[in-house]
């Protein structure tokens, strides 16, 4: 996914540090699409980042913290948190659109005689 945000974000004025981080913990908590808490999950997932980053990463800018924790939030279809920032839009665009290159792959697959 961060191939895709980096396109997505290429001669933008935007926070790649903050696209960077959100891409790459976006999905650390995965709920099945049957889970009663699923459109929770990306909100569960911001949570669990802050948690790891300030944990596992002294060094990482905690004024970005509230940047980071949107666009996680904001990524997910399910949970409906519309995306404020231009970074938090990109994380969400560059999630979808690889859901749907693999929706795409998975068609393929499917076809007869292919």
């Amino acid at each position: 996914m961060w191939g895709t945000a980096q396109r997505l974000a290429a001669n933008r004025q935007v926070d790649h540090l903050v696209i960077l981080t959100a891409c790459y913990f976006h999905d650390i908590v995965s709920l099945a699409k049957n889970h009663p808490d699923r459109s929770r999950s990306s909100v569960m997932a911001a949570q669990k980042t802050q948690s790891i980053l300030h944990s596992s990463f002294a060094d990482f800018p905690v004024d970005r913290y509230p940047a980071v924790l949107h666009a996680i939030e904001a990524h997910s279809f399910s949970a409906a948190i519309p995306p404020l920032s231009e970074e938090a839009k990109i994380v969400q665009d560059a999630d979808r659109l690889e859901s749907l290159g693999a929706i795409g792959l998975a068609r393929v697959s499917r076809s007869p005689g292919r």
